[in-house]
Parts: structure tokens; sequence; C-alpha cells
């Protein structure tokens, strides 16, 4: 199974936002995909005007699917109210090696001192 990351913006004025996440998530199941976790990241100013829109609602989606995106990308795009869409293929989390480094040697009998600044004479 391939790790999927889906951003989606909705129009804010037109409040598609309800409707939309529904839609959104039939068409995820309906292509065979295992939502993981959904997560409503609200309203936010756009970086550059979309559509003649400033601002946008962002829901995210992760999910799990065999095979391409094509399909429910072409889905998506016929959606009405969603401004922009975004997939990213995440990488499988790697199994990390920890390594236990040896302290390095210090010699605590004898520390370095640092010298003192003499006080001057008047």
């Amino acid at each position: 199974m391939n790790n999927y990351e889906l951003v989606c913006i909705f129009n804010v004025k037109e409040n598609f936002h309800t409707e939309g996440v529904d839609a959104i998530r039939t068409i995820l199941k309906n292509q065979g995909a295992t939502i993981v976790k959904e997560e409503d990241m609200g309203a936010r100013n756009l970086a550059y005007e979309i559509n003649k829109e400033n601002r946008g609602h962002y829901h995210l989606y992760l999910f799990e699917r065999e095979g391409e995106m094509t399909k429910i990308d072409e889905l998506l795009k016929l959606q009405k109210g969603l401004i922009r869409h975004l997939f990213i293929k995440l990488e499988k989390p790697r199994k990390q090696r920890i390594r236990v480094r040896k302290p390095l040697h210090t010699n605590q009998s004898n520390p370095v001192e640092s010298p003192t600044p003499k006080a001057e004479e008047e």
C-alpha cells in the first residue's frame, strides 16, 4: 500500500466546505482508499489569489491506496467549490538504527583553568 497526503482548499464565501469534505471522503472510499486520518485545518489566507479568492478553507486527508491517482485527480477537478488540491506520496517510515557512541575521553583530574584577568593598577 502507498501512503498519500491530500490537501484540499475549499471556497470560503460559498461555504462548500461541509458538503465538499463528505464528497471527497466518498470519492476516496469508492476508489479503494483507506482513510487513516482527517484534519480540518480551518480558514486561512491564501499565499496568492486563486480564482479571485484570497481565503480558503483547508482540509487534510491521510490515506492508503494501491495504484495511480489519476482517476481520483480527475474526480476532484469536477468538485464544485474546490479551489485547489494537492497529492503528496509519502515515504514509508524508516526504522532508524540507534548508534551508541563512546564518550570522548576527558581528563577530569586536571581540569583546564581559564586565566583570570589581572586588575589594572592606577
